[in-house]
């Protein structure tokens, strides 16, 4: 009996890693904040003035580790869009020197998806105006430390 209950629950654990390899994540959505609303706000609305396109933008935040090293990175959406080229997006990265720019793009909406490119999660940028599913990604690129876009578009 005891022997059967071991085979159980080996098996059990077996079935449960086999599942979890298959399990399907759906894309964050990415929820923007008013610069007030975000911690690390003054210091960062300072950086963020520092770039033309944001200069004298109204803009808004969102907070989100994208490597799971427990430290926000920021993404900041200038709220200036058009109906052709979508809002105007930055991402920042807060490092020991300061804030530094990550990645830019332009989008009309953008999410976070589950899978990661050398362990940094990928941003899916949407842009099709009658197709709500196709997208373009944005994948970490490790060489020049900054978000770029595959060339491969789902959807």
């Amino acid at each position: 009996m005891i022997i059967y209950i071991k085979n159980i629950l080996v098996l059990t654990g077996i079935l449960l890693a086999i599942a979890s390899q298959s399990v399907v994540m759906a894309a964050q959505p990415v929820i923007f904040k008013a610069p007030q609303d975000i911690p690390a706000a003054p210091a960062l609305i300072d950086f963020i003035a520092t770039k033309d396109s944001f200069a004298k933008a109204v803009v808004v935040i969102a907070a989100s580790d994208l490597n799971n090293d427990f430290i926000n990175e920021y993404i900041v959406k200038n709220t200036n869009c058009t109906l052709t080229q979508g809002c105007p997006y930055l991402i920042i990265a807060d490092t020991n020197e300061g804030y530094i720019v990550i990645g830019e793009f332009s989008g009309k909406n953008i999410s976070i998806s589950d899978q990661q490119t050398h362990g940094i999660r990928d941003i899916l940028v949407y842009n099709q105006r009658l197709n709500d599913y196709a997208h373009t990604t944005l994948k970490w690129d490790m060489h020049n430390m900054h978000y770029s876009f595959n060339q491969k578009q789902a959807g």
